[in-house]
């Protein structure tokens, strides 16, 4: 799914996924990707975010399971002539027990 949001400076497109094997529950996935730009052409300002995320899950080798993600954000600084430049980037990882199965 994919969707896009305009409003007066801003433009923002993302998409969101999910994919899953028919039968196997713990095969889904999810992962999204959004790009959003804030400007101010007539003041020289252009800012810009990328992000990405991922969901999954699987078996913790205890015989337990658990959702494992990862998420990043790079973020650019620039002119409205679109000569972005990295400004900043992290990124968060980690799992969370899937303690109701």
């Amino acid at each position: 799914m994919a969707a896009r949001y305009r409003a007066f400076g801003s433009d923002q497109v993302a998409d969101e996924n999910f994919q899953m094997v028919i039968g196997d529950p713990l095969s889904l996935v999810g992962f999204t990707r959004s790009t959003t730009i804030l400007e101010r052409p007539e003041q020289g300002f252009r800012a810009r975010s990328e992000t990405t995320t991922n969901v999954w899950s699987e078996t913790d080798g205890a015989g337990g399971y658990v959702f494992r993600y990862r998420a990043s954000v790079k973020a650019f600084i620039g002119a409205a002539t679109g000569t972005d430049r990295p400004f900043a980037e992290r990124t968060v990882a980690g799992e969370i027990a899937r303690a109701w199965i």
